[in-house]
C-alpha cells in the first residue's frame, strides 16, 4: 500500500512555494492545510485505488486542493503552476517507492 508522511508532503511543499508566500514571510505553517488535504487524499488513494497512484492522479489530486484552497483559480492559472503541481506529484510517488 503507497502511503507517505504528512511531513514530507509539507517539505516538498515548503521548498517549491507555489504562491510565494513563504518568500514573502508567511509563517512556517502556511502550507500545513494543504499537505494535510493532499496526505488525507493520497492516503485514501493508496488505500482503496492503489493502482492509480500515479503521478498524473496525485497531480489531480494537488490541483483539486489547490483550487480548494487559493482558488477559484481560471485554467490559465492552474496550467501556469501544472509543472510545479506535477513535480511535487513525481516526489510523493518516488518518496513511496523508496
Amino acid at each position: 500500500m503507497p502511503t507517505i508522511s504528512e511531513h514530507k508532503i509539507k517539505a516538498f511543499l515548503d521548498r517549491e512555494d507555489i504562491e510565494n508566500l513563504l518568500a514573502l514571510g508567511a509563517p512556517g505553517d502556511e502550507y500545513q492545510s494543504e499537505a494535510e488535504m493532499i496526505h488525507k487524499a493520497v492516503t485514501k488513494i493508496g488505500i482503496d485505488q492503489p493502482l492509480d497512484f500515479t503521478t498524473e492522479r496525485i497531480t489531480d489530486v494537488i490541483k483539486e486542493v489547490w483550487q480548494e484552497m487559493f482558488g477559484p483559480m481560471e485554467t490559465e492559472q492552474l496550467d501556469a503552476r501544472e509543472p510545479v503541481f506535477r513535480k511535487i506529484a513525481a516526489e510523493i510517488c518516488a518518496a513511496v517507492q523508496t
